[in-house]
């Protein structure tokens, strides 16, 4: 397809002809399969004669290619460019509108979203004035994504020291430029910083304890954890029971005893007392129509009391943990038989450390030779960074969540990759050109070994 079609005006043809290649690239999608019409697309998109209305609309295709075509493309609309910017960031650097945008606008970093200029700030083409200018942004992934660039002068990094983020200031202290390269010693610094990362995570201690149960923590971390009991506290139905007011004595004892009739237990889920409907969610002669009314309890505590009886079906769990959500009613459902793997696997990425950590301890004795899906599934977590970086930091882990994490702006995490025999040497390749000291150390030892 060439360019003289949106020359003559033909801009309704392209309308309909985008919206054909949209539908068809979903089903490519699927069967894995490059269509005529996708690569007509990534034509047009590399294409400098491309209209920027075409571009723009072509942006939102399903193809890689064709997006990375357009990121490169000299005519694509600016803000099309920052969209495109966060996954293809080289691209946006080597464009030629780049430079032309920079010269016409010597504040661009201020209009770029924070998103993209993060990426942006991560590349080794990017202007060192770029650089400079980024280090007067507030935004704490910025500022450590320029910590990460081996191009920082040593001037800005200075600027970094005086900030209040302990976390930059010290990533700043660690850059090549101003504390130059580490032949020796790096490793011996990076475990005193794990050391002090474990103590100084205090909120975590016990998330700490059961990642050292599961095997996830090195030994030499192990003399400054705190021994703790032999598996992780999860909660019981039993913790929720104390003897109820009297009046509600005899129907409690009679909704616990496991040789009450079936049609008094039915009469006792109905009772006002939530201690009772709770005796009898937990009563091991409960039938799943019983349970089945008790999973839409009004308390949490009955409804996770139906999530832990053995006589629970994974159906039925599956609905309480799914519609529910309650973070007890999960812990309810975890150590239970009938509990299926694929809930475990999700509990994997729970927003909860401990139900994530709960859902490992059963999963893995369900399944021992699981572990590096389970250090999968911990690296993919945003929201808790020392699970995820001893997911990283482990021998176990798969080579595509390294690959992942490898541009992580937490230098620590760089770290644990760098070191990694399951690291891609051409991940390596990189690392040890990061402006990280230890982390470039790290890379290049790990290359030296290999060879």
């Amino acid at each position: 397809m060439s360019s003289y079609m949106w020359k003559n005006d033909k801009h309704n043809y392209f309308q309909e002809w985008i919206a054909k290649l949209q539908s068809s690239e979903s089903q490519d999608c699927e069967l894995e399969k490059v269509s005529e019409n996708t690569i007509s697309a990534r034509e047009i998109a590399k294409n400098p004669d491309t209209s920027p209305e075409i571009l723009q609309e072509l942006a939102n295709s399903h193809d890689v290619t064709v997006r990375k075509n357009i990121a490169a493309n000299p005519n694509t609309p600016p803000e099309v460019l920052w969209k495109l910017g966060e996954q293809f960031p080289q691209e946006i650097l080597n464009n030629p509108i780049f430079d032309l945008l920079l010269l016409e606008k010597p504040n661009l970093v201020k209009e770029i979203p924070s998103s993209t200029l993060k990426s942006i700030l991560k590349e080794d083409g990017v202007p060192i004035s770029f650089l400079t200018c980024a280090v007067n942004q507030w935004d704490r992934e910025i500022l450590l994504a320029i910590t990460m660039n081996p191009q920082t002068p040593k001037e800005a990094l200075e600027k970094l020291l005086h900030r209040d983020n302990i976390e930059i200031v010290e990533a700043g202290q660690l850059h090549v430029n101003l504390a130059g390269e580490m032949n020796e010693g790096w490793d011996k610094v990076a475990k005193d910083k794990i050391i002090k990362m474990a103590d100084f995570d205090k909120g975590r201690e016990e998330d700490l304890q059961q990642l050292y149960r599961l095997g996830l923590i090195p030994e030499f971390l192990s003399p400054y954890l705190k021994k703790h009991g032999e598996s992780l506290h999860i909660i019981s139905a039993a913790e929720f029971y104390s003897n109820p007011p009297e009046k509600f004595q005899d129907e409690w004892l009679i909704a616990r005893n496991h040789n009450t009739p079936i049609d008094i237990l039915k009469q006792l889920a109905n009772h006002k007392y939530y201690r009772v409907r709770l005796s009898v969610a937990l009563n091991i002669n409960s039938t799943f129509n019983i349970l089945n009314q008790l999973a839409n309890d009004p308390d949490y505590r009955v409804c996770h009391a139906v999530a832990s009886n053995p006589n629970t079906p994974a159906s039925l769990i599956e609905k309480l943990v799914t519609e529910k959500g309650n973070i007890i009613i999960c812990h309810g459902a975890i150590p239970n038989p009938h509990s299926s793997t694929s809930i475990l696997e999700n509990f994997l990425t729970h927003s909860t450390a401990t139900i994530r950590l709960a859902a490992a301890q059963e999963y893995l004795h369900r399944h021992p030779n699981k572990l590096p899906k389970v250090l999968e599934k911990f690296a993919a977590i945003s929201t808790h960074y020392s699970i995820r970086f001893f997911a990283l930091l482990h021998h176990q882990i798969p080579a595509k969540p390294l690959v992942e994490n490898s541009k992580s702006t937490i230098w620590i995490e760089r770290y644990a990759i760098a070191q990694n025999p399951n690291t891609p040497t051409d991940i390596l390749h990189i690392l040890a050109k990061d402006g990280n000291r230890i982390v470039r150390s790290a890379a290049k030892y790990n290359l030296q070994n290999r060879q």
